[in-house]
């Protein structure tokens, strides 16, 4: 959709290859703004986290507006020491150089294997390029930002507040190392809404109902980052009208990260209900939603419940065995802590093998609930897994 907002709105953006994946794809991406961007970001909760994030924290801290992002794929730099930070540092000042951007005005993002240090000259040596090219807006940038992903993650909206007409643009990578508190995912979301002190609250408060309710593998990465970049005008505007957009375009985008899993085949929205609070909902829907023995006999299309019960009491959450009732979508499975009078292995067989579908579990323990996508566990995850630095 060339006549889109993201292409009318002076935004820039340019990809390259410069030697970071064997495969000889686009590995870098530049996104250059019109004027500097108010931001915010929500980052992974992994203590080892990558420079990249510790760098980006570091700018938020002090209220930079951002001007210029220089995302990379296929090299983390992920446990690369101080040298890590170094790296990002002469990146920025080589960029400032080239463009006259201050050093300061600029995010560097990155992805991939971890421990690599990051080749630094090979990057160094594309920007000129990179910034030479930049001087339209390409979708293309989504494929750069891409490690084992299939597909390339984007989602448009736009939104009325106030009777003035507002756009969101985003874009996301993710594929495995996907768990809630954020995952193997870097996800970027430009507005044309003017943000101000709230941004950072009304950013997590959407990531913690959309990318922290999704799973692939259970693991959690170094890099994960959502940014929310602002290059609106002073306006009236409701920030309830923003946040309502925000969280459609994250839930989508969440969605396509579960979607093009590592090797996935199913999607399956695990749902805790009547739970006596929601941290015990989460207890559970993320034991049962990470579990390798409930995530294969998704795979399997095996209506074997009880394996959802078994990870369910080893969650920790507090409720009664003998109240709890599974269903897969409308069909039970589990009444009373037993097996349901009403139980057909037919009728359960039937809706797995569905590609979507939902396992229903209710504590009737009180009126909490809490849900998380995940995926089955399939041998191609493995095989994906085995050979990521091949």
């Amino acid at each position: 959709m060339k006549d889109g907002w993201i292409y009318r709105s002076g935004i820039a953006s340019s990809v390259y290859s410069c030697g970071l994946k064997k495969t000889g794809q686009y590995d870098l991406a530049l996104l250059r703004f019109p004027k500097p961007a108010c931001w915010t970001g929500c980052f992974t909760q992994n203590r080892c986290a990558a420079a990249p994030i510790i760098y980006a924290k570091s700018l938020l801290k002090q209220g930079k507006d951002v001007r210029l992002l220089l995302i990379n794929s296929g090299n983390a730099n992920a446990a690369t020491g101080r040298e890590g930070l170094d790296d990002i540092k002469f990146l920025t000042k080589r960029i400032e150089a080239l463009s006259g951007i201050d050093s300061e005005e600029i995010i560097v993002s990155s992805t991939g294997v971890i421990g690599e240090p990051l080749p630094k000259e090979r990057i160094s040596a594309a920007l000129p390029e990179l910034l030479q090219r930049s001087s339209g807006f390409e979708d293309s940038v989504a494929d750069a930002i891409m490690t084992t992903d299939t597909k390339r993650k984007i989602s448009e909206l736009s939104f009325y507040s106030h009777g003035q007409l507002f756009h969101i643009w985003a874009m996301a990578k993710g594929s495995g190392m996907i768990f809630p508190h954020l995952a193997t995912m870097l996800v970027f979301i430009i507005t044309d809404f003017p943000l101000s002190e709230w941004k950072g609250n009304l950013l997590k408060d959407v990531v913690d109902e959309s990318f922290n309710k999704i799973t692939v593998d259970g693991d959690m990465s170094t890099n994960d980052s959502v940014f929310l970049f602002s290059i609106g005008e002073n306006a009236k505007a409701n920030k309830t009208d923003f946040k309502d957009a925000l969280m459609s375009v994250a839930k989508e985008l969440s969605e396509k990260i579960v979607e093009d899993g590592e090797g996935a085949h199913k999607i399956v929205n695990v749902v805790v209900k009547n739970a006596s609070g929601v941290e015990d909902a989460k207890k559970a829907a993320s034991k049962i939603a990470n579990s390798e023995l409930v995530k294969t006999a998704i795979y399997g299309e095996d209506p074997n419940w009880g394996r959802v019960y078994a990870a369910l009491g080893a969650s920790g959450a507090s409720f009664d065995p003998l109240k709890v009732s599974i269903s897969f979508d409308d069909k039970p499975a589990c009444r009373n802590g037993k097996k349901a009078k009403d139980y057909s292995e037919e009728a359960l067989s039937k809706i797995m093998k569905h590609n979507r579908f939902s396992i229903i579990i209710d504590l009737n323990a009180g009126d909490a609930s809490y849900n998380i996508f995940t995926t089955d566990l399939s041998y191609e995850y493995i095989k994906i897994n085995a050979s990521y630095r091949s």
